[in-house]
């Protein structure tokens, strides 16, 4: 079965789908089975109230070697973020739509050479072989090999709360090149606003200088 979008393929799809309506849409999912573009995905769990504003995700999500590319493709939000790797994952997953706060994913995922340029930015991230356990609203990670903007570094540390953040990080780096670690466009682009702000400053401060006679 081709899927939307049509560069995503899912076939070997087999398991049990109960779908109810009352306000909104509710999805049971039973023991599913599925190949992901020939990768190994499953899922059991509920979807209720789809379609309105308080959709809540309660389900289990597990597979290997899923490629980072296709999951973009099926997540609108992350359309325009450059992404490639493959993930193993095993994670159960709350999302209340109306409560993010509420929100919990508990369990594990694996990374193998992950690589990813966020939009608008010249910065690229790549990392090896990582894993990373889940734990309600944190996510816990132990010397986690990356490449920000090709320097290297390892970073072991939690991540908690992400609506008010809790950031606990190690990060060690066996050199530090400053010309490697900021892209030269962003690097340019504050002397260049510095530069005009200066300019636009001694062209005022040019006019308070002129003779009085030849301010009028």
């Amino acid at each position: 079965m081709e899927s939307y979008p049509r560069s995503v393929v899912i076939d070997d799809l087999q398991g049990r789908v109960a779908v109810t309506r009352a306000k909104g849409t509710d999805v049971v999912v039973e023991a599913v089975t599925a190949n992901l573009d020939q990768a190994p995905v499953h899922l059991s769990g509920k979807l209720l109230a789809l379609g309105t504003p308080d959709l809540v995700v309660d389900a289990r999500l597990s597979g290997n070697g899923v490629d980072l590319a296709h999951v973009r493709e099926l997540l609108p939000a992350l359309r325009g973020v450059d992404m490639a790797g493959l993930i193993d994952m095993d994670l159960d997953v709350y999302l209340p739509s109306a409560a993010p706060e509420g929100t919990r994913l508990t369990g594990r995922l694996a990374v193998h050479d992950v690589a990813i340029r966020l939009p608008g930015s010249g910065v690229r991230v790549k990392t090896g072989e990582s894993e990373f356990i889940l734990s309600g609203n944190a996510v816990m990670f132990q010397r986690l090999p990356l490449q920000l903007n090709d320097h290297a570094m390892e970073v072991s540390g939690h991540l908690a709360n992400p609506l008010a953040p809790d950031v606990h990080l190690v990060v060690t780096l066996p050199v530090l090149d400053l010309d490697r670690l900021i892209p030269e466009d962003e690097k340019r682009a504050p002397e260049t606003r510095a530069s005009r702000q200066s300019e636009r400053t001694g062209a005022e401060s040019g006019k308070t200088r002129l003779p009085f006679l030849a301010r009028q």
